[in-house]
């Protein structure tokens, strides 16, 4: 049985780091992991690029807390939809809209696996933040059925699944504007550590071809 607990265990702990980044400013123990000069030695995932990332964060004036909070809201929230919305339903849908057919896709694909994403409905599901959280999770399970290799292989073919049809659509736009216009040394590195995320969820899971739409 090939085992891909500590694949999985790895994505698991950075995957929760880039969606808490996503979903809001970060709380006391992100700021300090960021301001750490060890934070890109213990980056759980070995990519360079993620791992020059911390050190260059690590290097700079830490970010004051007001300008965490500024900068998380220009690029995700607003004024409009952020510099960087991070709903996948502005990037695929027809009318540019959230709340239609793909929120709800997402939403059942959560649902699949027992899942929904907190709020009771009233952020859109489709949420970069909240799809790099169905990552950490589904790595999770992979690690907490490491003597099951049915539930792993059902779990690693979910994540393909999600990579292609969800995330692989979007990312890329929204951290190209992340790139473009973060001004603060944490949001500078979020690119590179979305990046590393994506790339260790496309190793760690079952493959799927991309289906045209």
């Amino acid at each position: 049985m090939e085992d891909r607990t500590e694949e999985a265990q790895a994505l698991d702990v950075a995957a929760r780091v880039v969606s808490n980044l996503l979903l809001g400013p970060p709380g006391d123990d992100l700021r300090a992991m960021f301001t750490d000069a060890d934070a890109a030695q213990e980056w759980p995932l070995r990519d360079e690029g993620a791992m020059q990332a911390l050190r260059d964060v690590a290097a700079a004036a830490p970010d004051p807390e007001d300008m965490l909070r500024r900068d998380h809201f220009r690029l995700f929230v607003g004024p409009g939809r952020g510099f960087a919305c991070p709903y996948e339903s502005v990037y695929t849908s027809r009318d540019q809209l959230v709340f239609g057919d793909e929120t709800l896709d997402v939403r059942a694909t959560y649902a699949r696996i027992g899942l929904e994403a907190p709020g009771g409905g009233s952020e859109p599901d489709d949420h970069l933040g909240f799809e790099i959280a169905y990552i950490a999770e589904v790595a999770h399970r992979i690690v907490h059925a490491a003597d099951d290799e049915q539930t792993q292989h059902r779990l690693r073919s979910e994540l393909g699944r999600f990579l292609v049809d969800h995330v692989n659509r979007y990312a890329d736009q929204v951290m190209a504007s992340v790139a473009e216009h973060a001004e603060t040394a944490v949001y500078r590195a979020l690119p590179a550590l979305t990046h590393s995320v994506i790339e260790a969820s496309h190793a760690l899971a079952v493959r799927h071809l991309p289906i045209e739409r």
